[in-house]
């Protein structure tokens, strides 16, 4: 038996991508999802944005190898202060990331750790605040390269970060970055 593989080019991912977030975009502007759907939606509109710009970077390069890490996180930065643009709150960033290229095995696993980290920020940190600020810088240093990103919102518990259960955003940060350590992405 022959078993056909159909790989996505990267030319083709594009308007999949973008007609999947324009779907999800109007089931949620009827009105009718409530702000807890409707901000799961935006979750998910915002990991179809990451990816689309993965592979936007990935067809401007002309190569599927490597993505410079730091274009694709202030991507992926951009589209999430769009995203959560809101009147009653003012939040400055800054950005300085060091150039590093990665392999699109890594920068997908990153892309949507950050991507989950920062939509984090943006629906708690600054929750009943009127202006914020967020930071996020990425430095090699050796054979590793650190990304820290941090913002003057509220702050959470410790326990958020060490229990097994409930917070799927936590979760599901553990879990991609144990399995790319693993893979040494």
């Amino acid at each position: 038996a022959t078993t056909e593989i159909y790989t996505l080019s990267l030319h083709d991912a594009l308007p999949i991508f973008t007609t999947i977030h324009s779907l999800i975009s109007l089931q949620t502007l009827n009105g009718h999802a409530s702000e807890e759907c409707a901000m799961a939606a935006r979750s998910i509109q915002n990991q179809i944005a990451a990816y689309a710009n993965l592979y936007a970077m990935m067809h401007e390069s002309g190569t599927a190898q490597s993505v410079d890490l730091a274009k694709y996180v202030g991507a992926i930065t951009e589209q999430l202060m769009f995203s959560f643009d809101n009147s009653a709150l003012d939040v400055s960033h800054a950005m300085d990331m060091e150039s590093c290229s990665v392999n699109h095995k890594a920068a997908s696993s990153l892309g949507l750790m950050i991507n989950e980290v920062l939509t984090n920020v943006f629906k708690h940190a600054f929750a009943g605040l009127q202006s914020g600020r967020l930071s996020v810088s990425g430095r090699s240093g050796g054979n590793e390269y650190v990304i820290c990103i941090a913002d003057d919102g509220l702050g959470c518990s410790p326990e958020v970060y060490t229990k097994r259960q409930g917070n799927f955003g936590t979760m599901m940060i553990q879990q991609i970055g144990r399995a790319s350590c693993r893979e040494r992405v």
